[in-house]
């Protein structure tokens, strides 16, 4: 069966890359092998039409498990000219309107106007939208962010918004972000087809931003002032969603009459591998995180070991106090997510404000601390945005397994029986998954270290040099990059958790190295926005000094795996040449073999 990987530019328009599923990368003989993919006993297993390969897991750098079939388009206005809409999307009244709607696009910028009353009950029964919708059909998670600009001041009665809905009928199970010119914004959903959509009333006025992130059935709304600090405003739960429309909608109180409003960024992208946000989840001690949902959490000084009560997914998952360092209440970036590691014990609001102190217990309703200047203080949950119980230590790790749910297992033990994969964590705390939910086997932090999680840094070539233009702004930059490295360099997860950084050809990347490492290896290929005759090489220097090129590469080949031996050095370079101009590279999951 033939699988389908997503591998392009993240803030490209319309890309789809289509690959077997599996990338196997054997250290011991700098090889590699595609196929099928799944874990057996002690090793990965990969098909590969002939004889199945077998890759002990000492020796797998990376696997990645492709999903069957998964085929994602996804969207971002940044580059968007001229006045069609993208080529994935469709425009279209919904239910009973008094005005035809309209979407035009240009540079970027959606203008849309709709009619139609707020949804209400029928005659005949069953409410009803009556509204104007411009998206697409999406496939899995998604996370989809739009910056709402401005609507028409002179319809006080039109809201617009963010939407995802299960189909294009107008009873359909829909959950939206909105808002009016003056500020009365919702979060609504229908979860049933065909009832009452329930709002949540909100006081968000453009411009605003409106993001929903969907993981499996939960979709979070979150909203931005400035599309940095995002605050979270409301979730719903839905039975299914098989192939839901996204995308953004007006419609107004006033009949016989259309509301207008203008969106001018729009970013439609896989979650929650690829996107920024990581679902609410628990930080264990060894670094592991987990999507999980903690039910019952009671801190007894006289006993450490009692167990709290999680879920992650439907599966009940017991883990004492002692081995936890942190519990998100929110979705978060894996930035706020890894700032949590150094924060002190106690809890962070969801509005940005710290309560120093000890947690005494968690429940679904409330979180009760102990602090010296306020004493025993319980605060809503739905207030905070993360609960720290100890500094996090990081231990060594043979291996780390990112699930397809976000979570990532720093793990020292893999056991495999059937289709059932235990995961022992660093911290002593077991795992359980099934084959399916595995994004992708890498070898831990005790055997490579992840080359785009150290401080690097990016400088452009010189003006006189063949350099090329910088990414797209839009494309956003790690943590651990400085802010004026963004327009050089964009980086991203794929959708196996990979991590990809994308550059223009002439841009000079700077990894600093301690420790002593054997070799360099990753994956190079052509970024799916270069022209489509761009070629390009990378050359890796140590110290300033040349150790090799890669062969040359072309756009349009799958992924290329490299590696060059390292012995002891302070600075890792690498610098992509081409002789077209406007090609850029993509450096995937570039790691740094330890001795």
């Amino acid at each position: 069966m033939k699988h389908v990987i997503l591998i392009g530019t993240f803030f490209s328009c319309w890309i789809v890359t289509p690959l077997q599923a599996g990338y196997v990368v054997s250290i011991s003989d700098s090889g590699e092998t595609t196929g099928k993919v799944s874990l057996v006993s002690g090793s990965v297993q990969v098909e590969t039409g002939l004889s199945p390969t077998d890759i002990k897991f000492p020796e797998v750098l990376e696997a990645d498990f492709g999903d069957d079939p998964f085929q994602l388009d996804f969207y971002s206005s940044a580059d968007a000219k001229g006045k069609e809409l993208p080529p994935a999307w469709k425009a279209q009244d919904i239910g009973d309107v008094d005005a035809p709607g309209l979407v035009t696009m240009r540079d970027g910028v959606f203008s849309i106007s709709g009619s139609g009353n707020f949804p209400k009950p029928t005659r005949k029964g069953p409410a009803l939208d009556r509204l104007f919708f411009a998206g697409q059909q999406w496939v899995g998670d998604g996370q989809w962010t739009v910056h709402l600009n401005d609507i028409d001041a002179q319809s006080p009665g039109t809201s617009a918004g963010l939407m995802v809905r299960d189909s294009l009928d107008p009873g359909s199970t829909d959950t939206d972000l909105e808002t009016t010119t003056l500020g009365a914004g919702a979060f609504a959903n229908r979860p049933v087809a065909n009832t009452p959509a329930r709002p949540v009333p909100l006081s968000i006025a453009p411009p605003v931003w409106l993001r929903l992130t969907r993981f499996a059935t939960s979709i979070y709304a979150t909203v931005s002032t400035d599309g940095q600090q995002w605050d979270m405003v409301g979730q719903a739960d839905f039975k299914s969603l098989e192939n839901p429309w996204v995308g953004i909608f007006a419609h107004t109180r006033m009949e016989r009459e259309a509301g207008k409003a203008t969106f001018d960024q729009i970013s439609f992208a896989p979650a929650p591998s690829s996107a920024e946000a990581l679902p609410p989840g628990v930080i264990l001690q060894g670094g592991s995180f987990v999507a999980a949902t903690c039910q019952h959490l009671l801190i007894d000084p006289t006993n450490p070991d009692a167990l709290g009560n999680f879920t992650r997914g439907t599966t009940p998952l017991n883990i004492s106090a002692s081995q936890i360092s942190s519990i998100t209440s929110i979705p978060l970036t894996r930035k706020q997510v890894a700032d949590l590691a150094s924060s002190k014990p106690g809890l962070i609001m969801k509005n940005g404000d710290v309560m120093d102190g000890d947690t005494n217990s968690i429940t679904n309703g409330a979180v009760e601390v102990s602090s010296l200047l306020l004493g025993i203080t319980s605060y809503p949950r739905t207030d905070t945005r993360a609960c720290v119980l100890h500094p996090l230590f990081l231990q060594p790790a043979k291996y780390e397994i990112r699930l397809k749910d976000g979570s990532m297992v720093r793990a020292n033990d893999v056991t495999v029986s059937g289709s059932s994969v235990a995961l022992e964590d660093v911290s002593g705390v077991r795992i359980f998954a099934a084959m399916d939910d595995i994004a992708q086997f890498r070898a831990g932090p005790s055997m490579v270290q992840s080359l785009s999680e150290l401080d690097w840094k990016a400088k452009a070539a010189p003006s006189s040099s063949k350099a090329n233009s910088p990414a797209p702004a839009l494309a956003p930059a790690p943590a651990n990059a400085a802010p004026d490295q963004a327009s050089l360099v964009g980086s991203w997860r794929g959708p196996n958790q990979e991590q990809v950084l994308k550059a223009a050809t002439g841009t000079t990347i700077d990894f600093p190295i301690t420790g002593r490492f054997r070799a360099l290896a990753m994956r190079v290929m052509i970024s799916s926005d270069s022209p489509p005759n761009a070629q390009a090489v990378v050359h890796v220097f140590a110290d300033g000094k040349e150790i090799g090129t890669t062969p040359p590469f072309k756009a349009g080949e799958r992924p290329r795996f490299v590696q060059f031996p390292l012995s002891n050095l302070k600075t890792l370079s690498l610098v992509g040449e081409s002789p077209i101009d406007n090609a850029k590279v993509l450096l995937i999951d570039p790691v740094a073999i330890r001795n």
